[in-house]
């Protein structure tokens, strides 16, 4: 018969395995949590200046209106042309290219992902008689349309429109 002693010190090779899997287990799904949240960081500052770049952008056209150009865009149809068919057009057609720290021409940032267009017309107001003419009121509608394909998704584009007035 032999002899076991009751107080052993220590732990066994399989609660060393054990305790060893649980601590990776928990590691590795921190790390998961920590590349999420990574990810989500860096979506939300690309959102922010995205907002900022809109802002600019209507910033410059409510400043300088008058001499703003009317269109950075291609022959359609502003006000019956849906989004998603201009979303198709993106890439190839876009005149202007955009990032977190610059907009403008294509040309002059070839890996910039981002592309825009925008079109400044005067608002048309139908006078009261019976004729179908306009009379301009001193205001300008801007459609703006911002793509990104990894900000937005690769067939998503943000839209804005808004009034300017001609001074």
């Amino acid at each position: 018969m032999t002899a076991t002693r009751l107080d052993q010190a220590g732990a066994t090779l399989i609660e060393l395995l054990v305790s060893s899997s649980v601590l990776i287990i928990i590691v590795l799904l921190l790390a998961q949590q920590r590349v999420a949240l990574k990810q989500f960081t860096h979506r939300q500052a690309e959102l922010d200046a995205t907002t900022m770049m809109v802002e600019s952008i209507m910033d410059q056209i409510r400043a300088r209106i008058q001499i703003f150009p009317k269109s950075y865009s291609f022959n359609i149809a502003w006000d019956s042309t849906p989004l998603n068919t201009l979303v198709a057009t993106a890439q190839a057609s876009w005149p202007l290219a955009w990032s977190k720290t610059f907009l403008g021409k294509r040309e002059d940032c070839t890996v910039c992902p981002g592309r825009a267009i925008y079109y400044v017309y005067q608002t048309q107001i139908q006078s009261g008689s019976d004729d179908i003419s306009h009379h301009y009121q001193g205001l300008y509608r801007v459609r703006l349309i911002l793509y990104h394909p990894t900000l937005f998704g690769s067939s998503e584009a943000r839209e804005f429109r808004f009034l300017v007035p001609s001074r």
